[in-house]
């Protein structure tokens, strides 16, 4: 028997008959089916509306940065419409973090040991990975190349 609707419209379809026992492998075949619906959603990714939208190439002089000369050195990229720090990861080495925080787009800043966001607190290792505060997922990272004739890294989208 259907119980009745609170509102009246469009009756949503019945996944159980709340009226019949559920018995094991019924309890079963809906549990692996909410699981694998579950794992299959969690794969698509979506992506955030605060990713950063670099579009073009950028091309970092590090002369320009000397806080890039050594091994864990970081610095605010200047004279971009997207804020981006370039850490020196060591050798060879740059990454390029967006200060766009993934969590609901707060200005992320470096406070000399980790990025910080300002708005809500999320904290970010060297690395751009989330390591305490607010919840979210890691800082967006671009890809970067390392030019050593013309001391140089390419920042691309």
């Amino acid at each position: 028997m259907r119980r009745p609707l609170e509102h009246p419209g469009t009756p949503l379809p019945m996944l159980h008959d709340p009226d019949t026992p559920l018995d094991r492998r019924g309890f079963l075949t809906r549990s692996a089916a909410l699981a694998v619906f579950t794992a299959l959603a969690g794969s698509c990714a979506v992506p955030s509306p605060f990713e950063p939208q670099l579009t073009t190439d950028l091309t970092v002089n590090l002369a320009d940065y000397p806080e890039l000369a050594a091994a864990d050195g970081v610095a605010r990229l200047r004279g971009t419409d997207v804020p981006i720090a370039l850490v020196n990861a060591g050798g060879d080495n740059y990454l390029a973090l967006s200060l766009v925080c993934p969590h609901q787009g707060g200005a992320i800043g470096w406070d000399g040991a980790d990025f910080v966001c300002h708005q809500h607190g999320a904290t970010f290792a060297e690395d751009g990975h989330w390591i305490g505060g607010q919840s979210t997922g890691p800082m967006h990272e671009y890809h970067t190349s390392y030019d050593a004739l013309t001391g140089t890294v390419t920042v691309s989208p």
